[in-house]
């Protein structure tokens, strides 16, 4: 039984091989898809604008070289531009001889649209920052404590002089970092531009990560600012307590001046509510929770 199957089976394998094999070795016709590509572009010029970047053209031809273009290689247009700068246009039937794939025992049935228009310009230089484009998420209980930031940040960029001009910054790609708990020493790739040659197209982020607690500064000391002189505020009481957030390592490292409290003695003069609200300044990469009390009373005194 076995053995009738097996030979069932290599009669069917072979009989659908040799039906593509005949089916293949017929002419048909398709239609490509295809991007332009300027080549033997002179030195110190580029390719600006280009419309349209993509053509379809339609060929005539045997099934195994059809099927090879479609299926397997991914040609693009070939075109060899002016060498003046300006604006140009190209007839894209002139450029077929210069296409090696486009065989003799292919015949192109029509190309549309007929022809591309394009610009030569000058190449020039500039210096340009990366930004990083990232997604954070936290294990539980964890947060950022410090800025991400971008090493190798500055990257030399060359083209089109339209093209270069209009980039003002460079970003990665999105990169998604997940139940994060320690900090964040990565390599990634920079974003590329169509037609922008780029110095180097890798960067480093770098950012830390720690466990979130809380930290209670007392007896914080409200300073009064601008008192003019032969006057004198009061304030009641004169000492708040305060509540920030942040990473474990972050706070551990603070002590009592790290937190500062505030207010002027001009906001007393345009007060109309009989109380003042302090002005607290906090650490970098940290989070004002609470304080205590919200607002306080004062006296002016003038001598």
């Amino acid at each position: 039984m076995n053995k009738k199957l097996t030979t069932i089976i290599l009669i069917t394998f072979l009989s659908t091989l040799l039906w593509v094999f005949t089916s293949l070795s017929e002419e048909y016709f398709t239609t490509l898809t295809l991007p332009v590509m300027f080549v033997d572009i002179p030195e110190n010029y580029a390719i600006g604008d280009c419309s349209p970047r993509f053509i379809e053209i339609s060929l005539k031809g045997g099934g195994w070289q059809l099927a090879q273009l479609t299926y397997g290689r991914n040609p693009a247009y070939m075109l060899s531009p002016e060498y003046r700068t300006g604006k140009h246009k190209y007839i894209l039937r002139n450029a077929i001889d210069g296409n090696s794939w486009l065989t003799s025992t292919l015949q192109v049935t029509d190309i549309q649209p007929a022809q591309v228009n394009y610009t030569v310009e000058r190449v020039v230089t500039r210096e340009v920052l990366v930004k990083p484009d990232v997604k954070i998420d936290f294990k539980e209980g964890y947060g950022l404590v410090s800025a991400v930031q971008v090493h190798n940040d500055t990257v030399k960029i060359s083209g089109a002089s339209s093209k270069v001009d209009s980039i003002n910054f460079l970003t990665t790609k999105l990169f998604h970092f997940e139940n994060l708990e320690k900090g964040v020493y990565q390599q990634i790739e920079i974003k590329a531009i169509p037609d922008i040659v780029m110095s180097h197209n890798i960067c480093t982020i770098e950012f830390e990560v720690q466990k979130i607690v809380d930290k209670s500064f007392e007896n914080v000391e409200v300073v009064i600012n601008d008192v003019p002189r032969r006057r004198e505020l009061l304030l009641f009481p004169n000492k708040i307590t305060v509540v920030i957030r942040g990473g474990i390592n972050v706070l551990g490292q603070l002590d009592d001046n790290s937190v500062k409290s505030q207010v002027s003695f001009m906001e007393a003069i345009t007060d109309t509510t009989g109380s003042l609200i302090p002005h607290i300044t906090i650490p970098e990469n940290t989070t004002l929770i609470d304080f205590n009390p919200k607002s306080l009373g004062y006296i002016i005194k003038q001598y």
